[in-house]
């Protein structure tokens, strides 16, 4: 559950469980002869708590809404991979970690069958997104870039400008036989507040991304 609605029903549920104790306070301390009776008091304070309370929740509300509009959001898409639409970085997921890369055809070297597709992200939000992560498993992956001869560990994959598209080869080790896999993207906006999404990739419906969150 977001933050914002944890205090919001806090609030509701604590400050009316509060004023009766805090009105009886207030009653208590003065003299009803110099400052009104006990009935005006009370009448007083109800009216005082009762605006006080609306002023809080309208200002977590506020404070909800304001959140909701600068978070990131990143549009995941696939398509199948040929070596005339290789894009220029490489994402690798496998568990080993001696790893041969062929940079010219942007591939594994290996025994094994490793299916490679070519992914974007989106930011398809109005905002910013720095710091976009993505995981498999809580697995980072391995990185190619440009002409580097080796695989690095990047938790870091890109920033994003709001409508900005960036595109990766994505390859994963044949270990993971699954029909689907549920992969975890995380984007920073510049508030530094944290987008966390998931999504899932169906092998069977022709390695496309579902959207679960």
């Amino acid at each position: 559950m977001n933050s914002k609605v944890v205090q919001i029903l806090i609030v509701v549920l604590v400050i009316p469980l509060l004023i009766p104790h805090i009105m009886n306070l207030y009653v208590s301390f003065f003299s009803e002869n110099n400052y009104g009776t006990r009935g005006e008091w009370l009448s007083f304070l109800g009216g005082y708590s009762g605006g006080f309370l609306a002023f809080i929740s309208a200002w977590l509300l506020y404070s909800l809404e304001r959140d909701e509009k600068r978070q990131t959001y990143i549009y995941v898409s696939s398509e199948i991979t040929t070596t005339s639409n290789l894009a220029p970085m490489s994402i690798v997921f496998t568990n080993k970690n001696d790893i041969e890369f062929d940079v010219k055809r942007q591939s594994v070297v290996s025994t094994e069958d490793y299916e490679a597709i070519r992914i974007s992200f989106k930011n398809v939000s109005d905002n910013f997104a720095k710091k976009v992560t993505f995981r498999l498993n809580n697995t980072d992956p391995w990185v190619h870039r440009g002409q580097e001869s080796t695989l690095h560990k990047y938790k870091c994959l890109t920033d994003l400008e709001s409508k900005q598209t960036f595109t990766v080869n994505l390859h994963i080790d044949p270990i993971w036989l699954s029909s689907t896999l549920d992969f975890e993207i995380e984007s920073t906006n510049l508030f530094n507040q944290v987008t966390k999404q998931k999504v899932r990739l169906h092998r069977g419906l022709g390695w496309s991304f579902e959207q679960l969150t």
